[in-house]
């Protein structure tokens, strides 16, 4: 099964973002892209990455553990999974627009990789 290391390429996306922001973080993109952040309501370190879809994306520093809101774009619904290896599911899933305080569904700095398709 492939995996994708977030680590460099959501830095990247950080840093553009920190650069022009966006009025709306989850305005309609590609399916198979997603938009986190470490901090509740959008906030903290975020970044933004279109990914394979039926593909386990596992989170490195500093996304491991850490995101309190979580974004898939329309089109786009994610299984959240705590471990790096997609073998153990948490929560129901999130599709378009998502969820922006990941502790009222008890899955904030619990997800360690995820799954998407469309």
């Amino acid at each position: 099964m492939a995996k994708y290391a977030f680590t460099a390429l959501f830095t990247l996306f950080a840093a553009q973002a920190l650069a022009a922001p966006s009025a709306n973080p989850i305005e309609k993109r590609t399916p198979g892209g997603i938009y986190i952040c470490t901090d509740i309501n959008w906030s903290g370190e975020c970044g933004y990455k279109v990914q394979p879809l039926n593909t386990c994306i596992h989170l490195d520093d500093p996304w491991y553990h850490t995101i309190s809101s979580f974004g898939p774009d329309q089109g786009t619904s994610c299984q959240m999974y705590s471990d790096k290896n997609c073998n153990f599911p948490i929560g129901s899933g999130i599709g378009y627009p998502g969820v922006a305080d990941m502790t009222k569904d008890g899955l904030n700095d619990q997800v360690g990789a995820f799954k998407c398709h469309t």
